[in-house]
């Protein structure tokens, strides 16, 4: 069994706090790994014969592996704590601070999922397949954003729920964009 957390500071009781699944982050750093390793066995094999394009391909999948363990590494450091006045983005340079009073909009992009058809047949298939993906952006008076979805966040709703609840006493805009 779980219990609440109980920590309280200026902006109220801490009520919950959110961190990415652990699937997601191991997901990622062996998709980082993947890219290492192809880039390796790119410099040191004939698979590609010329090897200016070999070397050039290796050098782009060297780097993007490089720039997605980055973006991984501080993922995993991305923590949001939700309090009775608001919650906060806790990330390795800093965190950022979204009082329910100083939200402006929050942006809803629902897309639903389904096979790679055009037309009648892609209809149907995210018809039948009914799989919902939500992200959201949550922008301050002052222009700073905050965008989160499933990999942020667990489940979005845990986040979602309190700014939707939140909306109510202090009138934010909330715009849902179906995609």
């Amino acid at each position: 069994m779980t219990t609440a957390p109980t920590q309280s500071n200026s902006l109220g009781q801490l009520r919950k706090s959110l961190r990415p699944k652990t699937e997601n982050i191991i997901a990622g750093y062996l998709i980082a790994a993947l890219m290492l390793v192809g880039s390796v066995v790119l410099c040191f094999t004939k698979m590609i014969p010329d090897a200016g394009p070999r070397y050039a391909l290796a050098a782009v999948l060297l780097i993007a592996a490089a720039g997605f363990a980055f973006y991984i590494r501080r993922l995993a450091a991305t923590t949001v704590d939700i309090y009775d006045a608001g919650f906060v983005v806790h990330r390795g340079g800093g965190d950022l601070v979204f009082l329910w009073s100083e939200i402006s909009v929050v942006q809803e992009r629902v897309a639903v999922e389904g096979l790679p058809m055009k037309g009648a047949a892609g209809r149907a298939s995210a018809a039948i397949s009914g799989n919902e993906s939500r992200s959201y952006t949550v922008v301050r008076n002052d222009g700073t954003k905050f965008f989160f979805d499933k990999n942020v966040i667990p489940r979005g709703s845990l986040l979602a729920g309190p700014l939707r609840t939140a909306q109510r006493t202090h009138d934010f805009a909330w715009e849902t964009e179906n995609a």
